[in-house]
């Protein structure tokens, strides 16, 4: 895949996560929410950073009945970790997996070294949320 073309794809990738955030967002039981858990899952599986990064979020969304901290975490590193050697551009995931770093999450301890690496990683790439929270947290 070019550059070019991951941009667009990660560009439609995008709306369909909004969409489908939106309807988690708005989710009250686990039976609301199965379908676009399990659209999550299922993009999970393939090669794309994001698509694991998206799904850990989706569970990590605090209050939620579905909320579950131990396989968000898992998904979010593993967005970061693909991210590192991905062909294209993912430092989304890097940058959402140093946020739950730093800033901890309900049954997350905070690990402020690990998460520094993962936002200065981001940022480095370019990922303009990145360059400000470490320009706001270390500059």
């Amino acid at each position: 895949m070019t550059p070019r073309e991951a941009r667009r794809f990660t560009k439609e990738y995008m709306k369909l996560n909004k969409m489908i955030s939106n309807q988690l967002v708005a989710a009250e039981t686990v039976g609301e929410a199965r379908q676009g858990l399990e659209m999550l899952r299922e993009m999970a599986k393939y090669e794309l950073p994001q698509a694991k990064t998206f799904y850990g979020l989706a569970l990590l969304m605090e209050g939620k009945p579905w909320y579950d901290v131990e396989k968000g975490s898992m998904w979010l590193r593993k967005g970061a970790e693909e991210a590192e050697v991905a062909e294209h551009d993912a430092s989304y995931s890097m940058y959402q997996y140093g946020l739950m770093l730093l800033d901890g999450l309900q049954g997350v301890r905070k690990d402020p070294v690990y998460g520094k690496y993962w936002m200065e990683k981001a940022a480095a790439n370019g990922f303009k949320l990145a360059k400000k929270e470490v320009k706001q947290r270390w500059k």
